[in-house]
């Protein structure tokens, strides 16, 4: 224990600083002994490898603040929400930024000491460290990509920047952007290596096991528009372990309904910034989607003053759910089988989710025949099921290149009207300039 103390020592220590590529940790400090000890590591809440940026989800069209809650957020919530041109990081603080290079480093001193312990090579203790490691590592890289480069487009992505891809522990290795080809290469590798390695059920659902490596490919698979690798492990999650809540069943009556570790959580993950969350509204027009019989209008919201504010995520408390859940399979499948010219699939798909969402006695099978519609009413329900989930915003950049679903996105702040088009540069969030001007990587445009 006291080598693992260290090591979390040292990664405290340089996350004490703003610019977190650039600040190198005492590796003199880094000395465990045995693989129980790296998986300690990984699993130590003090800096815990399942926490996940929501940043996306302040400028994405789902919520709205109040003037009054609106000025009572932080700069650094502000920013995102009214998605300021200048000044984005007050004090450089980007916290997306650096707790998920905090938790890629804290990878990184697994994956290294695990090379070095050559007695306890390919023991199940071994591949299950080794694999969570770099579950956890393409997970952070994932969510990077989702906020800080272009979204990736086959063919036209070679050249341009990525994120920083540290790959070791090395303190001494070059900071530099990968492109953004480069960036989806590897997290579908290290998901493909983690899932050869990973059990088919892990210990908790805090930890990966092959399901959750196949739902978080399907996840990325979908980022890239390749929708048939998405659908492939889409569907291969959907045979692993768990079912879907049948909602009439969960009651309504608890500030949180659900439980957390609920019979459809993959792999649970918590939202950062949530607090800035619980004050925010939900779009009307949303709110308004929900039919007569559907259980999420009354499972997922709270009236403050009529106006409807969310609560039903899979978290069980107040820190929201970030993770990956067997209800974003059976939206990813019956999205990719559509695109994929199997319309059929994907409203079976649909229909199996829909079923368990709404009151029995008032649900009526979708019947949808045409391919054009039956996929804008698979993106509506994809919207209205994955709430603050951290995937909204990753889903506006994708839809936002088909001109079919590209959507401008108006807000009012305190008497000012704003709005971010469809190709606006600024879905892209810059790196704060203390990282810039440290490593001297290329900053993104706003």
């Amino acid at each position: 224990m006291k080598h693992l103390i260290c090591i979390v020592a040292a990664c405290l220590l340089s996350a004490c600083g703003k610019d977190w590529l650039a600040t190198k940790p005492d590796k003199a400090l880094v000395v465990p002994l045995a693989v129980s000890d790296y998986q300690s590591l990984l699993n130590n809440n003090l800096f815990t490898s399942n926490d996940a940026a929501s940043f996306g989800e302040l400028g994405a069209d789902d919520l709205y603040f109040t003037d009054a809650d609106y000025l009572s957020l932080t700069q650094w919530e502000q920013k995102p929400y009214t998605w300021a041109r200048e000044d984005f990081y007050p004090d450089n603080v980007n916290t997306s930024w650096r707790y998920a290079y905090q938790r890629v480093l804290k990878s990184n001193v697994v994956l290294d000491g695990l090379d070095q312990l050559t007695s306890e090579k390919g023991s199940a203790a071994w591949n299950n460290a080794k694999a969570n490691a770099l579950f956890y590592r393409a997970f952070a890289f994932h969510q990077l990509a989702s906020l800080f480069c272009q979204p990736f487009v086959t063919g036209q992505t070679e050249d341009m920047p990525g994120i920083p891809l540290p790959l070791r522990s090395d303190i001494n290795a070059p900071i530099f952007r990968s492109t953004v080809a480069e960036t989806y290469r590897q997290i579908i590798t290290d998901l493909n290596e983690a899932h050869t390695l990973l059990p088919e059920v892990p210990a908790n659902k805090l930890r990966p096991g092959k399901q959750a490596a196949d739902a978080l490919l399907a996840r990325v698979f979908l980022t890239m528009e390749d929708y048939e690798q998405a659908l492939l492990h889409a569907e291969r999650a959907l045979e692993g372990a768990g079912s879907l809540l049948p909602y009439h069943q969960v009651s309504s009556a608890p500030v949180y309904p659900f439980v957390i570790f609920n019979d459809e959580v993959i792999y649970h993950s918590g939202g950062i910034n949530y607090g800035a969350l619980r004050k925010s509204f939900i779009d009307q027009t949303l709110y308004d989607s929900y039919g007569q019989g559907d259980l999420r209008k009354l499972l997922f919201f709270t009236l403050v003053n009529n106006q409807p504010r969310f609560r039903g995520h899979y978290g069980g408390n107040h820190i929201l759910f970030s993770g990956l859940a067997l209800d974003e399979m059976y939206l990813i499948a019956a999205e990719s089988s559509i695109r994929t010219g199997h319309a059929s699939a994907g409203l079976a798909h649909l229909n199996v989710l829909l079923a368990q969402r709404w009151d029995p006695s008032l649900f009526t099978p979708i019947q949808e025949s045409d391919p054009e519609r039956l996929l804008a009413t698979v993106l509506d329900e994809r919207r209205k099921e994955l709430l603050f989930r951290g995937v909204r915003w990753t889903d506006l950049r994708r839809l936002n290149r088909d001109p079919r679903f590209a959507k401008t996105i108006n807000r009012v702040v305190l008497g000012e009207k704003i709005e971010l088009a469809s190709d606006d540069m600024r879905y892209v969030l810059p790196i704060d300039e203390e990282e810039i001007r440290l490593t001297g990587m290329e900053q993104n445009p706003r």
